[in-house]
């Protein structure tokens, strides 16, 4: 059979490179006219000129994903020229959210440096406040705040100062400097916030034990809103701390019914997790609020379950009316059942679920258990009974994927004949796939009674990242791709010749490596494809790594967005481009 001698050439570059080769010959580009005025050398210049086109909206979108591209390949000038057309584009939440992924893609080294630069390249004086908070916030998250007071300098508005110090403050109250959490305070001259500032110090020195200084900043803040929230938290905090006595003074003092009870339920769950059972019990029955007292005695009924004693759960459990809460209890009681080996139990327990989302939860843990048993048939009958269908269809997969794992594979088809399902084969053969083991997942397939769906699997197992970069048995699964190309339409006959290429050069056999590429390009040189199926295409030789190839195609999509969301993905990979490739990526990044 004819090869083409550029691919020769191109195959002597080891395949890890992937770097671009030479045109295949079969390949040909279009002589539509190019623009000489533009310049493209990359796909990231590509996608600048294609967005062109698009309407306004999708197009700030794409400047702000492109310039975070262009950051991580370390072009920081282009990123910066390309914030300041964002910014003029008018669009604030745009451009505040591109300035946070922004600060967020920064190197560390020179980071603070950019971070300067940025705010210096900001026209407006309402937009550069902005952005200077949320740069302070940035920098907070990096624990890196030695450029702050630089950044403040650069603030006009009060207001966005006064929020800034009080970030500051819970910065340096949380790594414990109170020194400089103090320093801020004392620039905080705004009521409202010094209030705020103030319950900082409140939490801050009641953690530490300073009771009398936690106390006299809570005598500064007024009665309202700010108070019984900090009052809420000091009973919190205390109850967290099994300093039951002060959680409950605190808690007391909330003069608002719904926020006391929901304090009193963060008492109760610190009670039981102390086993203070009786206590939790006779502390849930002071709550007022019908959710509250349901959450609060959810917490003693699940710490009930786990210790054991169920009849005390199921009689809390029942008296609850909130199916989320109660639901959640016998989805604990049904698997406390099954991790006892009691499994008929564990299904009469089911029953009583009432969410669905629980229920489901439970039989997908339950149908686990039943497919790991060496006395499972009893069991399966009863996942085999579940209702509705989709239950026992989610029910059925969750089995036949443990089972195949707990039980030799030639003892197992048997019982999977009628119950396995597309994604349990796909759930299992990526199972041998991760352990490098890709001819035991074929073989697998081939043991599975024949259905509409396991060419889709064999094909998922053929085109693996994993199976032509790192296995093993190649000859064998050589032969296994040649055997079952009949079954695919030509354009995945295409792929598996790709696939078979990489094998065969994973085992130096060139002239066969150079075969299988011809008789792929063959066939894409003359396959039509609709936009679905070409965007498919195109996905996959992506994934093959086979970047030359996809660019080529990509010239046969005919929608902007496509080609764009493709040149973003070619974008993350170093390319080789020669002439040619890079006169068809100006092509492309006209629309033509």
């Amino acid at each position: 059979m004819r090869k083409s001698s550029l691919l020769i050439v191109l195959l002597l570059v080891p395949s890890i490179m992937f770097a671009m080769g030479s045109k295949p010959k079969t390949q040909q580009s279009t002589s539509t006219p190019v623009d000489q005025d533009i310049v493209v050398n990359t796909p990231l210049e590509a996608i600048y000129y294609l967005s062109k086109g698009l309407p306004k909206k999708e197009k700030d979108q794409i400047d702000s994903k492109l310039l975070i591209e262009y950051l991580k390949q370390g072009n920081y000038p282009r990123a910066v020229s390309l914030l300041q057309e964002i910014e003029q584009a008018n669009n604030l939440s745009l451009y505040i959210n591109t300035i946070n992924l922004m600060v967020k893609n920064l190197p560390k080294e020179n980071k603070q440096q950019r971070l300067e630069e940025i705010i210096g390249s900001v026209q407006n004086r309402d937009k550069k406040d902005l952005i200077i908070e949320h740069i302070v916030l940035a920098s907070i998250k990096d624990n890196d705040v030695s450029r702050v007071d630089a950044f403040l300098s650069e603030l006009k508005s009060r207001f966005i100062k006064a929020r800034i110090h009080k970030y500051l403050i819970e910065y340096f109250i949380k790594n414990d400097d109170i020194i400089k959490a103090l320093t801020y305070a004392e620039e905080v001259q705004n009521h409202s916030e010094k209030d705020q500032v103030d319950a900082l110090f409140v939490l801050y020195y009641a953690s530490v034990n300073n009771i009398d200084e936690a106390q006299r900043y809570l005598n500064t803040i007024p009665d309202g809103q700010l108070r019984e929230s900090t009052l809420s938290n000091l009973g919190k905090l205390f109850a967290e701390d099994k300093n039951f006595n002060l959680s409950i003074q605190y808690t007391n003092e909330i003069q608002r019914q719904l926020l006391r009870d929901e304090t009193l339920s963060i008492l109760v769950k610190a009670y039981v997790e102390d086993q203070k059972f009786k206590s939790a019990f006779q502390m849930s029955d002071s709550i007022k609020d019908t959710y509250y007292q349901a959450l609060a005695r959810s917490f003693l009924a699940n710490a009930l379950v786990e210790n054991g004693q169920l009849k005390p759960a199921i009689q809390l459990a029942s008296s609850i009316e909130d199916e989320t809460l109660r639901s959640d209890i016998f989805y604990r009681l049904s698997l406390y059942h099954a991790a006892n080996n009691d499994i008929e139990e564990a299904f009469t327990t089911l029953e009583l679920i009432t969410d669905y989302e629980k229920k489901k939860a439970a039989v997908k843990k339950l149908a686990t258990y039943v497919g790991a048993m060496k006395e499972y048939h009893y069991s399966l009958l009863i996942l085999k009974k579940l209702e509705p269908d989709a239950l026992k269809d989610i029910a059925l997969q969750d089995f036949a994927l443990n089972f195949i794992l707990n039980h030799p594979i030639e003892n197992s088809i048997s019982t999977l004949r009628d119950i396995i399902t597309e994604e349990s084969v796909v759930a299992i053969s990526d199972q041998y796939i991760a352990k490098d083991q890709h001819l035991e997942a074929m073989n697998f397939t081939f043991n599975i009674p024949t259905t509409t769906y396991i060419p889709n699997v064999q094909f998922h197992i053929i085109l693996s990242s994993k199976l032509v970069t790192n296995t093993q048995n190649i000859k064998e699964i050589i032969e296994l791709n040649d055997t079952l190309l009949p079954k695919f339409k030509p354009y995945k006959q295409a792929l598996i010749h790709l696939a078979t290429a990489r094998l065969y050069e994973r085992i130096e056999d060139v002239e066969a490596a150079d075969t299988e590429r011809y008789n792929a390009e063959v066939i894409l040189d003359k396959v039509e494809l609709n936009t679905v199926k070409q965007n498919e295409l195109i996905n996959y030789l992506l994934e093959l790594k086979e970047f030359d190839i996809a660019l080529y195609q990509l010239d046969k999509l005919t929608i902007k967005k496509d080609r764009i969301k493709f040149l973003f993905e070619l974008s993350t990979t170093p390319l080789n481009l020669d002439e040619d490739q890079l006169a068809l990526l100006k092509r492309i990044a006209q629309g033509n």
